[in-house]
């Protein structure tokens, strides 16, 4: 295998090398008698600490993906690299800034913005055109976040604030994933995480319920405490199936084969 990057390996703080993909759409529902309306996701993926940051987003602009960004400076603070693919909402930031500072040419512009991220101190670039395994760090956690969800829902549809909620819980359950054991000792369970690399003293995630939930019938209209009890449990499944399942392949994965002898 080949060298990898540098910013793949030396030591740096969370999301100073940040790679940036869309997945989606996402169908919602406000009301019964309303029309679905589409949402998608903007994936954060740390070059270093594997860990991720999800924005949920209304739709694939230019000025939509400059929000999210903004949003993730906000609280993950800011880049000194974001990589991206070619895709056309991340390189029309110059009719963003034609917008802002009126008609100008398109070299003029590349210079402004330019300009603005060396400012800023981040250092915009995308992968080569038709180079799609360039950016396989952050499409592997791609995957997965379609995964969780696709476990998590399955066929339901729910509210906007239903799906910012499941994907900052899927957020927490994939940044407390195990990247691989701490000890040699088979006894030990001790594990790095990503999120035991940004926080080690934050625990994500709610307690889990003490009752075993059974698959309830989907209300699109949860009422009462006992109908939201059941959704959450729901949730809950759904989210620590499918980090057993990471779990368990990282054990799996871990283990030396056997040697196999002739005779």
């Amino acid at each position: 295998m080949a060298q990898l990057p540098a910013e793949r390996v030396q030591r740096a703080p969370a999301f100073k090398y940040t790679g940036l993909d869309y997945m989606g759409p996402l169908f919602i529902r406000e009301k019964k008698d309303t029309e679905h309306q589409k949402r998608w996701i903007a994936i954060f993926t740390c070059f270093t600490t594997r860990a991720v940051h999800l924005e949920l987003i209304g739709d694939c602009s230019a000025e939509s993906a400059v929000q999210a960004v903004e949003r993730f400076i906000g609280r993950r603070g800011t880049p000194h690299t974001i990589l991206t693919d070619n895709a056309l909402q991340f390189k029309k930031g110059a009719s963003i800034l034609q917008a802002i500072w009126g008609q100008k040419p398109s070299e003029e512009i590349r210079e402004c913005l330019t300009a603005f991220y060396s400012e800023k101190g981040i250092n915009w670039r995308y992968i080569p055109e038709r180079s799609p395994w360039v950016g396989g760090f952050y499409e592997r956690l791609v995957d997965l976040v379609k995964r969780a969800i696709k476990k998590t829902l399955w066929k339901m549809t729910i509210k906007d604030e239903g799906l910012r909620t499941l994907i900052a819980q899927i957020e927490g359950t994939l940044n407390t994933r195990p990247l691989l054991p701490l000890s040699a000792d088979i006894n030990d369970q001790s594990i790095l995480t990503p999120a035991s690399l940004m926080a080690p003293m934050c625990q994500l995630g709610m307690p889990p319920s003490n009752e075993d939930p059974t698959d309830p019938d989907y209300d699109p209209n949860p009422r009462g405490k006992a109908t939201l009890l059941r959704q959450w449990k729901l949730r809950e499944k759904s989210l620590i199936i499918s980090g057993r399942s990471g779990k368990h392949n990282t054990y799996r994965n871990s283990e030396k084969p056997t040697k196999l002898t002739s005779g």
